[in-house]
C-alpha cells in the first residue's frame, strides 16, 4: 500500500501482506507459537500470524542478493539470516535479529581464509541459543560454530565433507546437548562435538550397507535421529531410518552411533575427549 507524503510530493511503498515463499531457502519455514509462522518472501522475512491474519516483516539487508538460509532459535527469541553478497567474490553476510523487537542483534565477521567457500547451505543455533552453527558449500564443506553474541570469528570449525567433496545438505545441533552436532549429505552422516574450542568427529562406520544420499534429518526425542534419503537412479525409493545418537558414560553428549533399523553404524563406546 503506498502512502503519499504531500509536503514533499515523495512516495514511499509499505508492504501490507506478502504472498508465497521464497522456496529455495534452507528450513525456509518455522514455527514462533501456534499461531504465528515465519518464512522469507521475496527479499523479507515474513512474521505471519494466521488468526489475526497479519504479517509483520523483517527486510533483508540493503544491497544483497537475497536470503539462502534462515534459522530459528529453539526458545523462539532469535532468527538468523544468511544473505548472498552482491559482491562477486565475497562470502554470505549472516545477521541475527530479536523475533520481540524485530531489530538487528549482530552481523557476523567473514569467516577466516580457511572457509573457501562463497556459499551457505545451512545455519541453526544450539539448544541454548548461545551458539549458531553454520555450514558452507562447495569446495571446502566447513562446519563453523559461532558464540554469535560476540564479534569474534567463529570459536570452533572443521570440513566435514570426503576426500570426494561430496555434497552436504544439513547440519544441526542435537537439542539434548549444546556440543552435539550431526550432518548429513551425499553418502555422508556423521557426528562431531565441540570440545576445547575445537570440532571432533566421531569415527563411524556404515557397516555392509552401501551409503545413500541423506538429504535431512531431525532429532527425536529419545536422543534418535531420524534420517531421510533421496533415491538415486536404480536405488530404491526415497525413505526414512532412525539411528541411535550415541552417548558418553552417564548420557548426555553425543560420542557413538548405533542404529536402531537396518542401517548399521558403529563408533567405539569410549568417550571423546
Amino acid at each position: 500500500m503506498a502512502s503519499t507524503a504531500a509536503m514533499t510530493g515523495s512516495a514511499t511503498v509499505t508492504p501490507k501482506h506478502v504472498f508465497g515463499v521464497k522456496a529455495d531457502v534452507t528450513d525456509n519455514v518455522a514455527y514462533l507459537d501456534e499461531q504465528t509462522a515465519i518464512f522469507p518472501a521475496g527479499h523479507n522475512l515474513v512474521i505471519h500470524n494466521t488468526e489475526q491474519r497479519s504479517q509483520k516483516f523483517v527486510p533483508g539487508t540493503e544491497g544483497s542478493l537475497g536470503i539462502i538460509a534462515m534459522a530459528v532459535s529453539s526458545n523462539r527469541k532469535f532468527v538468523a539470516v544468511a544473505e548472498r553478497s552482491e559482491r562477486f567474490g565475497d562470502k554470505p553476510t549472516i545477521s541475527v535479529y530479536d523475533l520481540h523487537t524485530l531489530r538487528k542483534r549482530r552481523t557476523l565477521p567473514q569467516p577466516p581464509p580457511e572457509v573457501e567457500s562463497r556459499d551457505l547451505v545451512c545455519l541453526a543455533f544450539s539448544p541454548d541459543a548461545k551458539a549458531l552453527l553454520t555450514l558452507s558449500g562447495s569446495p571446502d564443506w566447513t562446519l563453523s560454530v559461532w558464540a554469535w553474541e560476540k564479534p569474534k570469528p567463529p570459536t570452533a570449525y572443521l570440513r566435514v565433507s570426503n576426500p570426494q567433496h561430496a555434497e552436504l545438505r544439513h547440519a544441526s545441533f542435537s537439542p539434548h546437548d549444546n556440543t552435539a552436532i550431526c550432518v548429513t549429505g551425499n553418502g555422508i552422516c556423521k557426528f562431531c562435538r565441540v570440545h576445547d574450542n575445537a570440532l571432533k568427529l566421531i569415527p563411524a562406520s556404515m557397516g555392509r550397507r552401501e551409503p545413500q544420499f541423506y538429504t535431512c534429518h531431525a532429532w527425536l526425542a529419545d536422543d534418535r535421529v531420524l534420517v531421510g534419503t533421496r533415491a538415486l537412479p536404480g536405488a530404491p525409493r526415497p525413505s526414512a531410518r532412525a539411528m541411535r545418537a550415541p552417548r558418553r558414560a552417564g548420557g548426555g553428549a553425543v560420542d557413538g552411533v548405533r542404529p536402531v533399523s537396518y542401517t548399521h553404524l558403529t563408533l567405539p563406546t569410549k568417550r571423546i575427549v
